[in-house]
């Protein structure tokens, strides 16, 4: 997403009168909500695309392999990518790995498989510091 130099202080000015982002109650949430969409109307940007992800996901894979790729998201409709609104287009990912040739093992490794091996070698890491 850009964004001009306009938005940007704007968005700076809600963030400082709602009290900043961190803490923020549910009712300067609904505020930010109208206030973003007011924002929208007046500065709109450009928002990424389910092909947008794809070309990124793919460059990712082209540099490093699906041995050290993996997915995080926020896809319940806070994601903010066109032709992503929740997670019931998840599928649509799979999909597009399994066309680019990739293997059922390598598509579990980049859902989870790496970010659980990732996550386990930190522990290890950890637990050697710890003694």
């Amino acid at each position: 997403e850009t964004k001009t130099a306009e938005r940007k202080q704007a968005e700076e000015e809600i963030g400082k009168r709602l009290g900043g982002w961190d803490d923020m109650s549910m009712a300067k949430g609904v505020e930010l909500a109208r206030a973003m969409a007011e924002l929208d109307q007046k500065y709109p940007r450009r928002k990424a695309t389910l092909d947008d992800f794809f070309q990124h996901l793919g460059h990712m894979l082209d540099v490093v392999g699906p041995d050290h790729v993996g997915i995080g998201m926020d896809w319940d409709g806070g994601g903010g990518v066109i032709g992503m609104e929740d997670a019931a287009d998840l599928p649509k990912i799979t999909a597009w790995l399994q066309r680019r040739g990739l293997s059922e093992a390598q598509i579990a490794n980049i859902w989870s498989g790496n970010v659980l091996r990732v996550m386990r070698q930190a522990q290890d890491y950890a637990a050697r510091q710890a003694r």
